[in-house]
């Protein structure tokens, strides 16, 4: 339905963060944050993403989830490697919406919890 009408089907689809491995000799590694930036701007267009960046002094919204420090780059330089592996995850407001919460006794509570796990797996 989304895609035919134009729309999310969330209507928070989270802010994009990207976890990177990048070998110290890939080739562009000094123009890679404008790379990220551009294409987060068209695919928050083209898809379309909701816009969930909004300027910390001005509290405006960007309108293309670019921002100050946004979105979120983590990289890991690899020596002696030319590879590069991204991993893009959506956090936040819809994105993350399947979650469990659970409280643990203060007296059983490290006891309890691989139960807690493990029955949260079963259930998933």
């Amino acid at each position: 339905y989304g895609q035919n009408a134009g729309i999310s089907l969330c209507q928070d689809t989270g802010v994009l963060n990207f976890y990177i491995k990048l070998g110290n000799k890939f080739p562009i590694i000094s123009s890679f944050r404008n790379i990220i930036d551009e294409v987060v701007q068209d695919v928050t267009k083209d898809i379309p993403l909701r816009s969930n960046s909004v300027d910390p002094i001005t509290n405006k919204n960007t309108g293309t989830n670019i921002g100050a420090n946004s979105p979120p780059i983590f990289i890991e330089i690899i020596e002696n490697s030319s590879d590069l592996k991204i991993i893009i995850l959506p956090k936040g407001g819809g994105a993350e919406n399947i979650s469990k919460l659970f409280m643990l006794d203060p007296i059983d509570g490290l006891k309890r919890f691989p139960l807690m796990i493990k029955e949260l797996i079963q259930k998933a």
